[in-house]
């Protein structure tokens, strides 16, 4: 709105639609005016809210009373006419997290004005998600603009009228949501030696081999190595190997590595090195723990080999070596590798293609890489993690940015490069800029719900079992991604489309949702009205959306559950924690699986049940290892499958996760960027900016 019309338009009450606010602020560059009295953002009639209700962010904002909005109850999220989930809980995390710059905190913070980020996080489980996010955006530089209205007036007294477009508009309200998270000016745009990342979340785990998170293990392929490495077509190829041997008997490997493998710190890599890179790895990871079991020794020394030596036959050593997605068995050095695979490496040396930058990194804020110099990449052209690494920037940074809006505007003018995981709701905006690609996961991710099998409800496997009888992949999947043909019904517990997925069983989750069925489950268990800690990554879409749909799924069945509300990096922190859920523990929380990593027993961390070892969540069950070694075990695919259909019908027995689904997955680069590697994980290298 032109000159003194700002303020009186900024005081009316309006609703956006989820279609409109980005093609108005961002996406418009016809430079059409803004006509006499009309809005930024269309409006239509607003709709009477209910007694109490609380009050619109942009209402709030501009009346400047932030302070009055209603908090959330202590047992639920609220969520006001907008479906804006309000919690203070939240907000308090969100907002140490989002404003490293202390000064700019502390402006932000005077008087009724209180920091906007507090107003809310998005429910994004809820239509309009992409209304509300800019709703908030807009609440979030409500102050610069009021400031920038009260100039224009001065302006338009002078007989200097100006007539704003939308694209003006959209570009001041971008630039100083930007601005916020330290985003320069688009002379960044023609720096083409440094390759700008929106990562999905904040790296609050460095070590690669202590959690599966996939921030962490993209950071881990940043810094570290791998002795092999998997192609497209899911063939293992020598990385840091040069060469290696298998004995007539196929119990002893020996490898040879690669001339020029340096650490970070300038120390050759070693036999030793890997060894005690693999025990660490085996320690935590599925695959890794079955190979453990037959391997007899190994040896390494302070040359360029090392040797495994088996008790029996594992014809899966070299895939395991080379498995791509978490967790892949990174080489590290001996003094690091040797630290307790259930405590964290801190220190990140590795031998890869980049340098984590220690000084440069702000937690909650920025990661900064560079090029490591001595890196000498395999002669072979990459595929997926195999071949060479070639890097062909000089510096990457990751730029940590929790709201949709301004990663939006943020790709939109340049001032990033790439954006991880733009959600299903801003694919329209993104497609519709000629200078932004988007290219799709060649495997469908997954979503699931995870259980707690340490401590009541859910030890006890009828309750398990009566949340799998009322669970729907469609209420997930619309939930998250909306258009159906975006996402399909996947009832196995393997991806979808893979070799191993088939029906054993599934008619629990493709049958009638069975309310009814599923309290008489829960009586038949004995449940005491035990708390239920669930577990919500409000900065994380999918699992935004999956815990909103749980939490409204267990209230149905009167359960009593506490929703928790932290960003990713504390959920990943907290779900390794074994202590009871009073005492900052858990019984649910959700996640989702890039396809890669669910494809079979081998890989599928979740259906391992080898108890204090097994993934987060601990489930024990006998019968589901003895059918995962006959598998690691069998001769051919097709006694695989058969097999595999028995693991799947006991995995819907005994329910140690709920798949909610198989969804459509998008990662938006600008078109100066060539050489993306389509993967299962994402890779700097090989990539160029124009």
């Amino acid at each position: 709105m032109a000159g003194e019309r700002v303020a009186e338009c900024l005081r009316a009450k309006l609703e956006p639609q989820g279609h409109v606010p980005f093609g108005v602020l961002f996406g418009d560059d016809s430079g059409e005016p803004l006509g006499k009295g009309e809005t930024v953002v269309r409006p239509q009639a607003t709709r009477a809210l209910g007694k109490g209700a609380p009050r619109a962010a942009p209402d709030i904002a501009v009346t400047r009373h932030l302070a009055r909005r209603l908090a959330a109850t202590p047992d639920q999220p609220r969520r006001d006419h907008l479906r804006i989930v309000e919690d203070e809980q939240i907000a308090r995390a969100q907002q140490r997290r989002q404003i490293p710059d202390l000064p700019v905190f502390e402006l932000s913070r005077g008087g009724d004005d209180q920091q906007p980020r507090r107003v809310a996080r998005l429910a994004r489980v809820l239509r309009d998600p992409l209304a509300r996010q800019v709703e908030i955006e807009i609440v979030d530089v409500h102050a610069v603009l009021l400031e920038w209205a009260s100039q224009l007036r001065t302006v338009e007294k002078r007989g200097m009228a100006h007539r704003l477009t939308r694209r003006e508009f959209g570009i001041t309200a971008g630039a100083a949501t930007l601005a916020a998270y330290g985003f320069g000016g688009k002379a960044r745009a023609a720096d083409t030696k440094t390759l700008r990342f929106i990562p999905q979340t904040d790296v609050q785990v460095l070590d690669p081999i202590w959690t599966t998170a996939y921030v962490t293990r993209n950071h881990g392929y940043m810094v570290f190595d791998t002795l092999f490495a998997i192609d497209s077509k899911f063939k293992p190829h020598p990385q840091m190997v040069e060469g290696f041997e298998i004995s007539p008997d196929n119990l002893n490997y020996s490898f040879v590595l690669r001339d020029g493998l340096k650490f970070h710190d300038g120390q050759p890599v070693r036999g030793a090195d890997c060894t005690a890179s693999i025990k660490r790895w085996m320690a935590r990871d599925a695959l890794g723990q079955t190979l453990a079991a037959f391997i007899a020794d190994m040896k390494g020394g302070d040359d360029k080999n090392f040797s495994i030596h088996l008790k029996e036959q594992f014809p899966l050593l070299i895939d395991a070596l080379a498995k791509i997605s978490s967790l892949a068995p990174f080489i590290m050095p001996e003094r690091l590798a040797k630290t307790d695979p259930y405590q964290q490496v801190t220190e990140m040396v590795g031998s890869g293609p980049f340098k984590f930058v220690k000084e440069e990194h702000q937690p909650g804020n920025k990661v900064v890489y560079v090029k490591n110099t001595d890196y000498v990449p395999r002669s072979e052209p990459p595929d997926w993690a195999s071949g060479g690494k070639v890097v062909k920037v000089d510096r990457v940074e990751w730029i940590v940015v929790p709201d949709v809006a301004t990663k939006t505007a943020a790709l939109q003018n340049a001032e990033a490069d790439w954006w991880e995981n733009p959600p299903a709701d801003i694919w329209p905006v993104l497609d519709g800029n000629s200078d932004i690609y988007m290219v799709p996961a060649s495997i469908r991710p997954l979503g699931c719900v995870r259980f707690n099998w340490l401590y009541p409800p859910f030890d006890n496997v009828k309750m398990r079992q009566a949340v799998m009888m009322v669970a729907s992949q469609p209420d997930y999947m619309t939930a998250f991604v909306g258009d159906q043909k975006y996402w399909d019904v996947c009832a196995s517990f393997f991806t979808c489309g893979g070799p191993m997925a088939n029906n054993a069983g599934s008619q629990i989750m493709t049958g009638k949702r069975d309310y009814e069925a599923a309290k008489q489950l829960i009586k038949e268990a004995g449940y005491k009205g035990e708390k239920i800690i669930l577990l919500d990554a409000v900065d994380q879409p999918l699992i935004h959306a999956e815990a909103l749909v749980t939490v409204d799924m267990l209230k149905k069945l009167d359960l009593n559950v506490e929703y928790v509300a932290a960003d990713w990096g504390t959920v990943v922190t907290r779900r390794a924690s074994k202590k009871p859920p009073a005492e900052g523990g858990w019984n649910i929380f959700e996640t989702g699986w890039t396809g890669a990593d669910l494809f079979d027993p081998a890989t599928n961390v979740m259906l391992r049940a080898n108890g204090d070892q097994a993934w987060f969540g601990w489930p024990k069950d006998d019968g589901l290892e003895a059918l995962r070694s006959d598998w690691l075990k069998a001769k051919d695919l097709e006694e695989r499958q058969e097999i595999a259909a028995k693991i799947q019908q006991r995995a819907f027995e005994v329910v140690p996760y709920i798949p909610t689904g198989q969804y459509e997955f998008k990662t938006a680069l600008r078109k100066s960027l060539k050489g993306y590697i389509e993967a299962p994980a994402f890779f700097m290298w090989n990539i160029e900016k124009t």
